[in-house]
Parts: C-alpha cells; structure tokens; sequence
C-alpha cells in the first residue's frame, strides 16, 4: 500500500519531508517497517529531530541485537551508540533514571516497564507494546512510535517534545500535564493507515500543546494549552475545554486537506456558535398523529419504506413551486385525492409501491415546471456539500464562517460542483468518499459536454453511452431545487461511478455565494472553483 497524498498530508503536514516521502514513492508496508526506513525517518525530520536529507542512525547501526533482551541493564553498555533490538523481553523492567539515546526497539515487550525519571532521545518504538509503562515525568524526547501500544500508560507530566506517534494504541493513555511541544499524535482513518484504538479517549488535562498535531480521539482536555496546534475541524467540539494560548491550525476532517488559522478570539466565537447537530428528519410532512384518512395512515406506517421520505420532498417542492407561481393550492389538493387510489388492492397489488410511483411523479412534475433556480444565471457557478456545521443563518453570514468555509467544504463526504451554460444546459462534476478511501466521481462532461433537464424528470441528465444496457435512453444524473440539489447513482448511466464502500444520495446544500476558493476543487478549464 503506498503513502496516498491524503495519508501524507494528515500524517504530516504539507511539508518538505511529506513531498519527500512522496516523491521517493515510500512504501506505507507497516508490517514490515525496520528502523532504517524512510517513514521513520520523515517522523523525525518533521518534528525537528533530524535535519532533512541527513542519514537515519539505523541504516547501517552500530549494534544489532536479534536475541531475546531480558535484563535492562545490559543497555547502559551502548549508550552514545545506534542499537536495534528485535524483540526484547522487558516487561515490568525498572528503566527509571537511565539515560538511552538512539534506541530502536521493534517487536518488543515493554509493558509495565517503569520510565519515571529517565532521560531519553530519539528513541524509537516499532511494534512495540508499551502497556500500562509508567512514564510519568520521563523524558523522551524526539521519540517515535509506530504501531506501538499505550494502553493504559501514565505519562503525566512527561517530556514528549518533538515525539511523533502512529497507529497501535492510546486506549485510557494519561497524557495530563505532559509537554507535548511539537508532537505528533496519529490515528489514520483507512485501513492499514496507521489504525488505533483509542476507547477512552486520552488524558490532556493541562497538556502543553505547542505545535502539536493531533489526530486522535479525545478523553479529557480541560486546561491543555494549545498554541499553534494543529487539529480537526469535527474535533472542535471535543476541545471545547482547552485554553486557546495562540492560533490554532484548523484543518479539514476525514480525506480533506483544507487548513485555516485561527486566533484565540475566532477559536472562541466559533465554539459559541457551534451548536447540536440538527437531527435528521424523519417522518412526512404531517404530523402522523393526526391523520385521518387510510392513505395517510398508511403513509405513517414504517413498513411503507420510503413513502414518508417522499411526503416530505413532494412538500418542499410543492412549497417552492407554489412561491414561484408555476402550481396552485387547488391543483396540489386534487392530486393528493388521487393517492387513495393505491390502496384499491383491485387495481394496485403493492400498495406502497404504488405510492412511492405516484410521488416520485408528482415530484418529477412540479420539478419540471419549477425549472432551475433563479439565481443559476448562464456562467454561474454553484458549490453544494453533503455536511455543514450546526450553526445559525445569522453566523453563516459572518466573515468567521466564509474563513472557516473552505475546511467545511474540504470535510463534506459529498460534493457537487455546477456550472449554468446556455440553454438551460449544466456542467457538473461531483464525488463522494465512503469507507476505506473508495470514492465515487460524478461528470457532466459525456456526450456533448453538457447535461441538461429532462422532458418529464426535471432532473438534469443525458443519453446514456453505448455500452449501457439502455444506450442511447435517458438517464437522470441531478436535480436542483431551492438551495439543495441530489445526484442520482446509476452506473449504468455512464456519468457517475463508485467504489464498493462509497456511494452517492442524500441532500446536498448550497454553499453561500462568496469570494472564496476551494482546496483542491477546479472547474472544467483548471481555474480553481469559487462560490460566486
């Protein structure tokens, strides 16, 4: 598995040793990773213990021990020399007031062990168990740890400068009070990319965290002191309890590589801000408890799967038609008096079936005559996004959140980028990440270049390619309606395609227009994509 460029940048910043490790092609083999290799030595060029292109200690080192180790102080012999020792036996060993330097330990047993007092640096932990050590108020300094597990560990008040952790354990780890200036820690979110467990969360209560990366999950925090720090967007809620000491990098959650910096004020107004996540809603447009009639009680019934979603979309649209002036009360009335037809097991063997039939006409109807969206004139763009975060109308007005906006933008699962061209016709392009890194891709660019809506749907859309099982039939790709917009999965339509665990559905929202450009994000000519 190689180092994706996604990997690389949460793992590492968008920095030299990431274009590095990038540019060499670095394997990401973490089962096989030995001391000598370049990831390990990325971790410590990036957190400044060692100077870029200079020679890892552990490609040709001075000692290499392939026996069990059993007894510590056979240590104190090497130190000032580079030592690489495969599967020590050290567990409950008493390592307080030793003083190591240039240690690599891989594959070795280092639970329990007693670290109070000692003096490390540039120790390195690969594989290596180090549950339940007691490193309160060590030093380790520049040390890193690959797939090594702290569960349990207690390091409170420990020097952890410039360490850099990755993958294995931090489950109910005590980080309280430990210095962690210029430290790493690290829990991917792809298989084999440096997966943790972190149940418990860990313990930065008044944690010094100057400079620190953190990409983990989060226990108590009351009191850590974050200056310059680097952490998620969807963290922040977590954090609410830290002191904002100096700016702080907000950077995109999940695949995103979007960052903002933000001062201790703006840390402040946005928490004020964040607010619950709205609940998804559930349900039709009526309340269940008063339906009077068979079909509306039939409605409400939960094995009518899909029906209510339909109820309340069929609303919505309705009521934006209604304001557009393209349908009426009357004419809405009259066609929910149709819908009891359904439930005539004479002429319909499914009821629900037919039901979801009759509203995704009505739909398609009211779709068709309310058209395009006013504001989508010919050459303007529209940015839409799966999530966004629980705040105000009045706050997304704010200079704060057009800020914030790009890492919002870089963080949404689900994006969809359109384009008005003449005619009424669409340019769009789109993705949709899903677990495990798939991903989806949606474009507009098959047969002439352009989609545009369809004759009954009011969906945009196309012919279908020739390899299809329908060629040349009409395939709905996306609709709009108001400040929302829904792409449709079809593979078969040739316009978007997905991975296994990724997939496209669910309402997107229109980012507010706005100067503000996107990371990562381009239209159809290569110019960065902008919501305007």
């Amino acid at each position: 598995m190689k180092l994706t460029h996604q990997a690389a940048r949460r793992l590492l910043g968008a920095t030299a040793a990431a274009a590095t490790l990038l540019a060499a092609g670095q394997a990401w083999a973490q089962d096989d990773m030995g001391c000598e290799s370049d990831t390990v030595q990325a971790f410590r060029v990036e957190r400044g213990a060692a100077k870029a292109g200079e020679v890892s200690p552990w490609v040709e080192p001075d000692i290499v021990v392939d026996s069990d180790l059993t007894d510590p102080k056979d240590l104190k012999p090497w130190s000032g020399k580079s030592v690489v020792i495969h599967g020590a036996q050290l567990k409950g060993a008493d390592l307080s007031r030793m003083k190591l330097d240039r240690i690599c330990f891989v594959d070795s047993d280092l639970s329990d062990t007693v670290w109070t007092g000692a003096k490390t640096s540039n120790l390195v932990f690969i594989r290596s168990d180090l549950t339940g050590a007691n490193l309160a108020g060590a030093s380790l300094r520049s040390a890193v740890l690959l797939d090594s597990r702290l569960d349990g560990a207690k390091a409170s008040g420990a020097d952890l400068t410039r360490t850099a952790a990755a993958g294995g354990g931090f489950e109910n780890l005590d980080l309280s009070g430990a210095n962690l200036t210029d430290a790493s820690l690290y829990c991917g979110v792809i298989v084999g990319d440096w997966n943790c467990e972190t149940d418990g969360g860990i313990d930065l209560r008044g944690a010094q965290l100057t400079r620190t990366h953190l990409a983990v999950g989060f226990g108590k925090v009351a009191g850590a002191r974050l200056n310059g720090a680097n952490v998620e967007l969807m963290d922040l809620p977590q954090l609410r309890e830290v002191v904002p000491a100096g700016p702080v990098t907000v950077r995109a959650s999940a695949y995103g590589l979007a960052t903002v910096s933000l001062s201790p004020q703006e840390w402040r107004t946005l928490l004020a801000a964040w607010g619950q996540p709205a609940s998804e809603p559930t349900g039709p447009s009526f309340d269940c408890a008063k339906a009077s009639t068979p079909v509306e009680r039939r409605i409400c019934d939960a094995n009518a799967w899909g029906v209510a979603d339909l109820d309340r979309d069929l609303a919505e649209v309705y009521r934006l038609t209604l304001a557009a002036g393209r349908t009426t009360t009357a004419d809405q009335q009259r066609w929910l008096g149709t819908r009891s037809a359904c439930l005539d097991s004479k002429r319909f063997q499914d009821a629900d079936d037919c039901l979801r039939t009759w509203y995704a006409a009505r739909i398609s109807a009211l779709q068709k005559s309310l058209g395009a969206p006013a504001w989508l004139t010919p050459g303007t763009e529209a940015l839409y996004i799966s999530d966004d975060l629980p705040v105000s109308d009045e706050f997304r007005r704010t200079a704060l959140y057009q800020k914030v906006l790009p890492v919002i933008v870089s963080s949404s699962w689900q994006t969809l980028y359109v384009r008005a061209g003449a005619d009424g016709r669409m340019y769009a392009w789109g993705e949709a990440w899903g677990g495990n890194g798939h991903s989806c891709s949606l474009s507009g660019r098959e047969s002439d270049g352009t989609l545009s809506m369809g004759e009954k749907s009011g969906w945009y859309g196309g012919p279908r390619p020739d390899y299809s099982e329908k060629p040349g039939t009409w395939a709905d790709v996306f609709r709009l309606w108001g400040d929302y917009a829904e792409i449709r999965q079809d593979q078969d339509a040739g316009y978007a395609s997905c991975g296994a665990r990724a997939s496209f559905g669910g309402r997107l929202t229109r980012v507010p227009a706005g100067d503000v450009e996107f990371d990562g994000l381009t239209n159809m000519e290569g110019d960065p994509v902008r919501a305007k």
